[in-house]
C-alpha cells in the first residue's frame, strides 16, 4: 500500500489512484493498448511476447505482489520447453518428432526482448501517477531501475552493460525459498515534489 503522505500528495495533485492494483495481465493489455502509434513490427512483437509468455506464467500476479524469482522461473520453463523439443526433434519415433512440429527453440536474444517487453511495460507504470506507489515494489523484479542506483540485475552482477538485462538468468533458476530482497526509496527522484518534469 502506498503511504499516507504520498497518497496526499497525489490527491492534493489531482491525481485519481486506482482502488485496485491491477494483475500483470491486466496491466500489460492497458499498456499495449496505450501505444497507439507503434510499428506494426513492434506491436506484434510485443502481442506474443505477452500472449506466449508473460500472461500464462505471469499474468495472474498483481503488479505489486511480481517477484524476481517469478520471473526467472518463467525463463526457467522456456528453457525447459526448449529441452523438451530439441529432444523430441531428435526421437526416433516419427510421432514424438511430429509433436513438436512448427514449435521454436526459444533462443537468447528473443528472451531479453521478452524481459525488455516487461520491464517496458513497468516502467511506464511506475510512471503512472493513478497506480498506487507500491507498484514500485516489484519494479526491481523486472529490472526497472529506480534512478536511485543498480537495478536488480546489475546489482548481482548481470551482463547487459547496465541495462537491466540479466544474461545469467536465462541459465539457471535461484532458490523460490530465498526471496531477493527489494530496495527501493520511498519515493524516486523523478516522483518527487518539486523535482523537474522529465
Amino acid at each position: 500500500m502506498p503511504e499516507t503522505v504520498e497518497v496526499k500528495r497525489r490527491i492534493g495533485a489531482g491525481a485519481r489512484t486506482r482502488e485496485k492494483i491491477p494483475v500483470v495481465a491486466q496491466w500489460l493489455k492497458e499498456w499495449l493498448n496505450g501505444k497507439p502509434d507503434l510499428a506494426p513490427k513492434t506491436r506484434a512483437s510485443y502481442e506474443g511476447h505477452i500472449r506466449n509468455h508473460l500472461v500464462p506464467h505471469l499474468g495472474p500476479t498483481r503488479l505489486d505482489k511480481l517477484t524476481s524469482w517469478q520471473v526467472e522461473e518463467m525463463f526457467a520453463a522456456i528453457e525447459e520447453n526448449n529441452q523438451r523439443i530439441l529432444e523430441c526433434r531428435e526421437s526416433d519415433n516419427a510421432k514424438v518428432r511430429d509433436s513438436v512440429k512448427g514449435q521454436r527453440v526459444i533462443s537468447l536474444s528473443t528472451k531479453h526482448r521478452i524481459r525488455a517487453t516487461l520491464r517496458s511495460a513497468f516502467s511506464e507504470a511506475v510512471r503512472r501517477p493513478d497506480l498506487p506507489v507500491a507498484v514500485m515494489s516489484a519494479q526491481q523484479a523486472v529490472g526497472v531501475d529506480t534512478g536511485a542506483g543498480a537495478s536488480v540485475a546489475d546489482r548481482r552482477g548481470g551482463a547487459g552493460g547496465g541495462d537491466g538485462v540479466d544474461t545469467s538468468a536465462d541459465h539457471h533458476l535461484p532458490d523460490p525459498r530465498r526471496q531477493v530482497p527489494v530496495v527501493v526509496p520511498d519515493v524516486p527522484p523523478h516522483r518527487r515534489q518539486g523535482a523537474p518534469a522529465r
